[in-house]
């Protein structure tokens, strides 16, 4: 059986992320990522009853919870 050729290629990050992926990235239950879509602290647009959360609003969350100011 031929081997298959690996891809090698660099993954590239979703721009936007949905509720189960914030889950499995934070490790955070689905009432815990909820909250921080209802409360502001997670930035996020929801579509219908979608939630999408900005690849960027993850990473700014990320840096002020560690600590750090938020630009």
């Amino acid at each position: 059986m031929p081997r298959r050729k690996q891809d090698s290629s660099p993954k590239i990050a979703p721009l936007v992320y949905t509720v189960q992926e914030v889950m499995t990235s934070l490790n955070l239950s689905r009432n815990s990522v909820i909250k921080l879509l209802t409360t502001g602290e997670l930035a996020s647009q929801k579509f219908g009853r979608k939630w999408l959360v900005p690849r960027e609003a993850v990473q700014s969350f990320l840096h002020r919870q560690a600590g750090g100011q938020d630009e």
